[in-house]
């Protein structure tokens, strides 16, 4: 399951982060979402690309609201990560990359 470019996009922005406005932190933020377990990006789908509210999330996967946000925080948590050490993998390509 591959999420829309739409979705990376509002992933990104919850994030809250002006960073988000560069390719390379996209980019990085698609691949760590397809890295993602199955449920994880099913999850994220539901909320950033169809655009369900938490009550339409916890009812089709019969959990708790309170479970849909936590499993939504700690998904986004994962995924700052992820981009962070991409992000840092990257810089690191540039500095050293061609030096050998």
């Amino acid at each position: 399951m591959v999420l829309e470019p739409d979705a990376i996009e509002a992933i990104c922005k919850a994030f809250d982060r002006e960073e988000c406005d560069t390719a390379g932190r996209r980019d990085a933020l698609a691949e760590c979402v397809g890295g993602l377990p199955t449920r994880s990006r099913e999850l994220l789908a539901m909320r950033y690309e169809k655009g369900w509210s938490c009550e339409d999330i916890s009812k089709q996967l019969l959990l708790s609201c309170d479970a849909v946000y936590q499993s939504l925080s700690r998904i986004r948590a994962k995924l700052a990560a992820c981009v962070d050490w991409h992000m840092k993998s990257a810089e690191h390509q540039q500095l050293h990359g061609g030096s050998s």
